[in-house]
């Protein structure tokens, strides 16, 4: 198969450029869902318990079908890709530089439609809302955004972030979670997440790890939580605080996602903002975090209206 530039590429991009865009692409996907025993067949169906894996051409294939079939807009937001941006990414100037990564928001990305599936079907989408949309589906995806957007809109509305956020308290079981999870419980979980967030924060060089201690980020989380009572601030579901400790590493490695859908709820520390220098979390579900990424409230937000409004035109 010959992959011709796409005609609303030219002048974005060369045809070479493209070409070798659609190497790596494939190449990168074929050998990750590898690994990830993510095996799909030519017609999208398992055949008894043997399953049938396309070959990497095949990857090739889908992609740029998936680019013919999309435009040079993002499906979910309607913005401009920018495919002048494909071969500027560099790690090096990335690393510990969020202002550097946002300017690629708007990259191309290569997206599976549905991980899960056994079809092979692929969607191309901005940098930003891959990161976002996850492993969900583009309904699900849409179905979050807009109840983010109709429940994050109306909660926020005339409030200041020390009214959100809370103010500084000890480490106390908060008396909303009287019932659901013991004391005990709540302080291994609250030491765990100080620990793992500060080493990795630190590691990244991020401002506000800089100058703080395990001890600080865990008067900062236990102040989030308390703040942040029982429901996810930007959808409004109860937070399934019966789950924290009950995550299993083997049990998440089944490739039907089940598993991992149990704990869409689990309570889930985010920065309110990953670049600045001030510390501030927020408790949400892990849905909601794994999608927020490394946005600020305010982004995710307007990410979400994109979304939302595009859906309803």
């Amino acid at each position: 198969m010959t992959y011709s530039l796409p005609l609303f590429l030219t002048g974005l991009i060369t045809a070479d450029s493209y070409r070798s865009w659609l190497d790596k692409k494939s190449w990168m996907l074929f050998n990750r869902d590898r690994k990830r025993h993510r095996q799909y067949d030519s017609v999208g169906k398992r055949t008894g318990i043997v399953v049938t894996t396309l070959p990497r051409s095949a990857y090739k294939q889908k992609i740029h079908q998936a680019v013919l079939a999309n435009g040079p807009l993002d499906p979910f937001t309607g913005e401009t890709l920018a495919w002048n941006l494909v071969h500027e990414w560099d790690p090096v100037k990335a690393k510990g530089d969020f202002s550097y990564a946002r300017r690629f928001f708007l990259l191309p990305t290569v997206d599976h439609v549905d991980p899960y599936s056994d079809a092979l079907e692929f969607e191309i989408c901005s940098w930003l809302v891959n990161t976002c949309k996850s492993d969900l589906t583009p309904p699900a995806f849409v179905g979050l955004c807009k109840k983010i957007v109709a429940h994050r809109g109306a909660s926020m509305q005339g409030r200041t972030p020390e009214e959100v956020y809370g103010d500084p308290a000890k480490y106390f079981l908060p008396l909303f979670l009287a019932g659901i999870c013991g004391q005990d419980v709540y302080r291994r979980w609250l030491a765990k997440r100080a620990l793992q967030l500060f080493t990795r924060d630190r590691k990244q060089n991020r401002l506000c790890a800089l100058a703080a201690s395990t001890s600080m980020y865990k008067q900062k989380i236990h102040e989030a939580v308390l703040a942040a009572g029982l429901l996810d601030p930007f959808t409004g579901d109860a937070l399934a605080w019966d789950k924290i400790g009950t995550w299993n590493d083997a049990r998440a490695r089944d490739r039907s996602g089940y598993f991992k859908k149990q704990f869409d709820l689990l309570p889930t520390v985010d920065h309110v903002d990953p670049a600045a220098a001030s510390l501030m979390f927020e408790i949400c579900s892990w849905l909601v975090n794994d999608c927020k990424a490394g946005l600020s409230p305010a982004e995710f937000f307007a990410l979400c209206q994109k979304v939302a409004c595009k859906s309803r035109a």
